[in-house]
């Protein structure tokens, strides 16, 4: 075997070697390789998750935002709705007082008159009957007063 051959032997042998030996040594880096690996897709799932849930959370924010302030403009709603109601049903008591005063006055007068009118009627006989008697009164009186006509004769 000429020298060259057996150099370029010992030199695939040694880089046989050499390569088995960076494929052992290199083994646990590849497999640390790979569990980083792993856990750099896990980290970025996780920010991908984050993001989302994030995105989610302000969202949600916002919309708790809106509705407190749906929450403040019903709850000023509701409170001038109870005031104006207030205001209406003070207003509503004091026309009704009022109607129901001039209902009780309006028929204080038709009773008072028709009171008016039944006495009126009741005491109108009598009325009459007082007309009546000073001519009456008169007229007896002047009866008693004149002679008959027959004792006229003989004075």
């Amino acid at each position: 075997m000429p020298l060259a051959t057996f150099i370029v032997v010992i030199l695939v042998i040694i880089l046989i070697g050499f390569v088995a030996f960076r494929l052992v040594k290199d083994s646990p880096d590849r497999a640390e390789l790979a569990r980083l690996q792993t856990r750099d897709q896990d980290f970025q799932n996780t920010t991908i998750l984050l993001q989302e849930k994030t995105r989610t959370c302000e969202s949600l924010q916002i919309e708790k935002t809106r509705l407190e302030a749906d929450l403040a403009n019903e709850r000023r709603a509701t409170a001038e709705k109870l005031e104006l109601l207030d205001d209406s049903e003070a207003r509503l008591k004091t026309e009704f007082e009022n109607l129901a005063n001039r209902i009780f006055e309006d028929k204080g007068k038709i009773l008072t008159e028709q009171n008016r009118e039944r006495i009126s009627g009741l005491l109108q006989p009598f009325k009459e009957q007082l007309e009546s008697f000073p001519t009456r009164v008169d007229e007896v009186h002047r009866q008693d007063t004149e002679l008959p006509p027959d004792l006229m004769v003989n004075i």
